[in-house]
Parts: C-alpha cells; sequence; structure tokens
C-alpha cells in the first residue's frame, strides 16, 4: 500500500511539473506575440512616415526642377515615376501627384526658365 501512494505521489508531482513547464511556455508564447505585434505595428507607422516623407521630397525636387516636369508631362520620359514594391508587383501610386506639382510648377515658371 505504502508503495502504491509512493507512486502515486510521484505521478502527481510529475504531472503537476509539467503543468507548471505548459502553462510558464505559454506565458511566454503570449509575451513575444505581444512584444512582436508591437514591433511590427511600430514598424509599419514608420515605414507609413518614410513613404510620405519620399513622396514630399519627391514632390519638392520635381517643383525645383522644371526641365523634369515637362518632360514627366510631355510622355518623353517619366523620371518622376518611382516603382515602389508592393506584394511582389510594381506601381507608381504617386506618379498623378508628381505631375499635378510639376504642372503647377511649370504654369508658375517664368518664359523660358
Amino acid at each position: 500500500m505504502l508503495q502504491l501512494a509512493s507512486a502515486l505521489t510521484e505521478k502527481w508531482r510529475v504531472a503537476e511539473v509539467a503543468r507548471r513547464r505548459v502553462q510558464d511556455l505559454e506565458t511566454l508564447v503570449e509575451l513575444s506575440t505581444d512584444a512582436l505585434q508591437r514591433s511590427n505595428a511600430r514598424l509599419a507607422d514608420a515605414n507609413e512616415q518614410l513613404a510620405l516623407q519620399a513622396e514630399r521630397a519627391d514632390k519638392k525636387a520635381a517643383a525645383a526642377n522644371p526641365a523634369t516636369c515637362h518632360r514627366a508631362i510631355s510622355g518623353k520620359s517619366s523620371p518622376l515615376e518611382v516603382p515602389t514594391s508592393q506584394g511582389g508587383e510594381l506601381r507608381s501610386e504617386t506618379f498623378s501627384a508628381k505631375v499635378k506639382a510639376c504642372a503647377e510648377h511649370v504654369a508658375k515658371a517664368p518664359p523660358g526658365g
């Protein structure tokens, strides 16, 4: 009878240790997942800010160079079209905004300049 009680006690102790380890691992997974989600959110915000800054810089550069604007608007070349990769596909999401900024700049520029 003592052996049976000892074996059951040991079995309960091992099961309790295993339960605690599983619980600790689940807690670590939750903490890691939360940290990863926060990092991903910060990264997405940073990417969005960089995209906005790049767009502003492109508009500013385009507006400062009427010749580049003229080439982009006339269709002879599109130096303002900057492809961006998203989902493995290249596209230019700000070309029309850049062309509009160029057109406004060219319209304000003095003749021959």
